[in-house]
């Protein structure tokens, strides 16, 4: 891979009969196009049984390992329980860098509801009407946010939205716009509209806390996964360290969620 070419990547998914015990063959999902997935892209499976998996399309050169340009947003679609796949059929942008880490749950009335992380101040989110075909134009949601991935899930029982980001303020002369802290929580009752119930899952100055994930299990309990290391500098424009990056996880019950 040259640095100064569109990088090209191949995706796989493979498929567990035995609780992730065992994997069978890999499936190829694209082979060597400019589509690429984020620690957040989780599929997805709808109620139709269509299983989504978002995915970004690098339009630029990288300079330097760091893209410029701009990222597209779309999802690649399977109606055989991931044995085939389906390229986006439509894919959407935003300005500067673009649309980064989409994550996305289906809601009850059966549309599909995408966030992404962006270099705008905030998260932006986008509504699909059709099995995550067709998306609407993005729009800026009620949560700030500097650069930094999003997760993005339902509650299991009931309709309400869970999201985890970096509930920070946006700094136009920082990298990444501003710092991965705190790492915050938040529901929705209204499919997204609004957010409330806000709490931080950690906060320190001078760490970065990123790239989440968020699981239920069986007996109610609710598990945030993501990273943690100690920034290198924290002047402007600061500088993250990852010399020594911990996984970590945070274990609660679902009703702390609305405590």
């Amino acid at each position: 891979w040259d640095r100064g070419e569109i990088p090209l990547y191949s995706r796989y998914v493979l498929r567990s009969t035995d609780e992730a015990q065992s994997f069978g063959d890999e499936t190829e999902v694209l082979h060597r196009k400019p589509h690429e997935t984020d620690p957040g892209n989780k599929m997805i499976q709808l109620a139709s049984g269509r299983v989504v998996m978002p995915m970004m399309r690098v339009t630029s050169a990288v300079a330097g390992g760091y893209p410029v340009g701009t990222l597209d947003g779309g999802c690649y679609t399977s109606d055989d329980g991931g044995r085939t796949w389906v390229e986006p059929r439509q894919w959407f942008s935003l300005p500067m860098r673009g649309v980064m880490a989409p994550t996305a749950v289906e809601l009850e009335d059966s549309t599909v509801f995408m966030v992404m992380r962006t270099q705008l101040g905030a998260l932006f989110g986008s509504r699909s009407a059709d099995g995550a075909e067709t998306w609407s134009a993005p729009w800026v949601t009620t949560l700030r946010a500097p650069e930094s991935c999003p997760a993005l899930t339902r509650v299991p029982a009931g309709g309400d939205l869970v999201i985890v980001w970096n509930n920070s303020l946006y700094e136009p002369y920082r990298g990444h716009y501003g710092f991965r802290t705190p790492l915050s929580i938040a529901v929705s009752h209204d499919g997204g509209r609004t957010w409330g119930r806000t709490k931080h899952i950690e906060t320190e100055a001078g760490w970065e806390f990123t790239n989440p994930a968020i699981n239920f299990t069986s007996r109610g309990g609710l598990v945030v996964t993501y990273v943690a290391s100690p920034m290198d500098s924290v002047d402007r424009p600061g500088r993250f360290g990852r010399s020594n990056m911990s996984l970590k996880a945070a274990i609660a019950d679902i009703d702390w969620l609305y405590s």
